[in-house]
């Protein structure tokens, strides 16, 4: 494990330059928010599926991905179990911004994590306002065989057991938010 100083930026959320010939086969991009990460990782030329279920940061999403080939925006949300559920909606105050899904006036549709746990050769990035912790369970798995980045809410601590035994790097120096960059467990040392 190896640890960065520094604060989290788009270069450390965002940077595809280490994944640029490995043969990534596909991105899903959680959290796509208006797809600034999406223009980067169009730069590995295979297929993006970009999700995010929000309204009006979908629209701006959609409108980046109709502007690269193989992007696809999808309005759904990622979740362990697959359930919709309803989001305060915008502006949030910081009480909605750590509520757990099921909260407020905004439905929304989500995919469950499941349905990517056979993937492999493919770069997951998840950035989903602290909805990371429920799908802990599920990445050790996806990390078998694949490349994670994670924006983690919360203090490094409390995800130390999640991230024992990953081969990662993590990036930031704030107390409540970190960028975990995990490698397939085929490339661990």
């Amino acid at each position: 494990m190896k640890t960065q100083e520094t604060e989290i930026f788009e270069e450390d959320c965002y940077n595809i330059n280490p994944l640029i010939g490995l043969g990534i086969e596909k991105v899903f991009d959680f959290g796509g928010n208006v797809g600034n990460f999406v223009r980067r990782a169009a730069e590995l030329n295979c297929p993006i599926d970009s999700y995010e279920p929000f309204e009006p940061q979908f629209s701006r999403l959609k409108e980046v991905c109709d502007s690269i080939p193989n992007a696809t925006a999808i309005k759904k949300a990622i979740t362990h179990n697959g359930r919709n559920g309803f989001k305060e909606k915008w502006p949030m105050t910081e009480q909605d911004r750590i509520s757990p899904i099921g909260v407020g006036s905004e439905k929304f549709e989500s995919v469950s994590i499941h349905d990517f746990l056979l993937e492999s050769n493919c770069f997951f990035k998840i950035d989903i306002e602290g909805g990371e912790l429920e799908l802990l369970p599920f990445l050790k798995m996806i990390a078998q065989k694949n490349w994670i980045s994670i924006e983690f809410h919360g203090k490094k601590q409390a995800h130390e057991d999640f991230l024992d035994g990953l081969n990662y790097t993590t990036y930031g120096n704030r107390d409540d938010i970190f960028v975990a960059r995990i490698n397939p467990m085929s490339l661990a040392c």
